[in-house]
């Protein structure tokens, strides 16, 4: 992550010209490979993607200058300016506790792994997720863990940040470990698990209730942990069409690709036994084509 900002161009503004409203409306999911993190968090200083806005700039990542962006940042990817005043946190799909080296963990640091996230979800229930999780992965899981972390926005009517970034109805979660120890009381987690957590308080409760004993900040945030095949049925429904996660559901036996050397710290990361099914549904909704 050397720091050189001129990919991007050195003609600086603040303000996005009216083309920036069209671009891509965020990170829709994550797929990385968990590694338990070592030291301190680190310092978040923000980055942004120079090949979204150049395709021949330099892939590592690079800080996002602040308060003046370049434009064509503006016009690729999301800015700090869209968060502020937006009483919306920037929520994690992969936290940065889920990378092991501190390069991989300062690399989470892009609003390119960010989705807007309320403060009772991002701090409170699906932060106790995120732990949990972790913790499973320490506990039970002997190999590698797989994860897929998504946002699923409101599907009749969009809501956005700054009319720009698109924001989650709900966050999902689901992980894949083939390899674990069968012996301990956890295993009913295993080699898959998932989870869907609220992001609007005022969303029905058909797919997670809300718990009426959980203190006032935290209330109508609640996190609904469900088996694999339940979460890629909400997904399914929701999105109009078929949805799988994992190659042949995370089994064990499972014929599993080597996975990606993401070394440079890239968040982003494309790694098997993820579905071949889910990414041209993924991508499709990403280019704007409409999911009924």
């Amino acid at each position: 992550m050397r720091k050189r900002l001129e990919a991007c161009g050195n003609k600086q503004r603040r303000k996005p010209s009216p083309e920036a409203k069209q671009r891509p409306p965020g990170p829709l999911f994550s797929a990385y490979i968990l590694k338990a993190a070592n030291g301190k968090r680190p310092n978040s200083t923000w980055m942004y993607e120079p090949q979204l806005c150049f395709s021949r700039a330099d892939p590592e990542m690079q800080p996002l200058p602040y308060p003046m962006v370049d434009n064509n940042i503006i016009e690729s990817q999301a800015v700090l300016d869209d968060y502020k005043n937006s009483n919306y946190t920037k929520g994690h799909l992969n936290p940065s506790m889920h990378q092991e080296t501190q390069i991989n963990r300062m690399a989470t640091f892009t609003l390119t792994n960010i989705v807007p996230q309320r403060a009772g979800s991002n701090s409170g229930s699906w932060n106790e997720l995120e732990q949990e999780v972790l913790r499973l992965f320490k506990k039970v899981c002997v190999g590698s863990m797989y994860v897929i972390t998504g946002a699923l926005p409101h599907i009749n009517t969009h809501k956005w940040v700054n009319n720009r970034v698109l924001i989650p109805e709900y966050m999902w979660s689901a992980y894949c470990c083939p390899v674990y120890n069968n012996s301990l009381s956890n295993r009913g987690h295993f080699p898959t698990y998932a989870a869907v957590g609220r992001n609007d308080r005022h969303s029905d409760q058909e797919i997670v209730p809300i718990n009426p004993q959980k203190k006032s900040s935290k209330q109508g945030y609640d996190v609904r942990r469900m088996s694999l095949e339940a979460l890629e049925e909400v997904l399914s429904q929701k999105l109009g069409t078929t949805i799988s996660l994992f190659q042949d559901q995370c089994q064990p036996n499972a014929a599993l690709q080597q996975p990606h050397d993401y070394s440079n710290g890239s968040p982003m990361v494309k790694c098997s036994p993820l579905s071949s099914v889910i990414w041209p549904i993924m991508v499709n909704w990403a280019m704007g084509w409409t999911i009924l």
